[in-house]
């Protein structure tokens, strides 16, 4: 697809993911300028119902918070921030992976929260040798206790925040690893 003149081009995009576990929005800002700028969008333009919703930015890798309404972010001259965006939920929740620019659409196959003790389980696909990290929220009133991984697969996790944990799998082969995480 040819998308030149790009300075005709609108300056937010949204892809919406239905899997049968979760639902979110991947959210591109583009900023066509020569100039660094601010780009926002209302959550109503693209859809969403009033509500909080937790953003997650791929290519920085930074967690921007919970919004309701209206975000705005500052993009680089001809750049693009890439946002995943979740309705906020009272429970730990995914926000986005690092495999594939939908942020999970491709590689995250299940997932389910537990809260009967308190555990997000989940499948991904994994592309032998090469590490995958999966971000998730904590919200107020959960601590983060443990993670982890099966089939053989080396599993980090990092409190990378309060509010974000980064769980990095490793497998040797490219396989479905199952994983799990556990709050008190």
């Amino acid at each position: 697809m040819d998308l030149f003149p790009s300075f005709t081009l609108l300056p937010v995009w949204d892809l919406k993911v239905r899997r049968p576990f979760a639902e979110w929005d991947v959210v591109a800002l583009f900023n066509w300028s020569d100039n660094a700028a601010a780009i926002s969008f209302d959550f109503s333009e693209i859809g969403l119902p009033v509500a909080d919703y937790a953003i997650y930015e791929f290519w920085s890798q930074t967690y921007q918070g919970v919004h309701k309404g209206r975000f705005e972010m500052q993009v680089p001259a001809r750049g693009v921030r890439l946002l995943s965006v979740h309705r906020a939920l009272p429970t730990p929740q995914f926000l986005s992976s690092d495999r594939h620019i939908t942020q999970g659409a491709v590689e995250l196959n299940q997932l389910a929260w537990d809260a009967s003790c308190k555990t997000l389980t989940g499948r991904v696909m994994a592309v032998g040798g090469f590490p995958l990290t999966l971000r998730f929220r904590t919200p107020a009133g959960f601590t983060f206790e443990a993670a982890k991984a099966e089939h053989g697969a080396a599993c980090q996790a990092v409190a990378e925040s309060a509010d974000i944990v980064a769980l990095t799998l490793t497998s040797t082969v490219s396989q479905n690893v199952p994983f799990t995480l556990s709050w008190k």
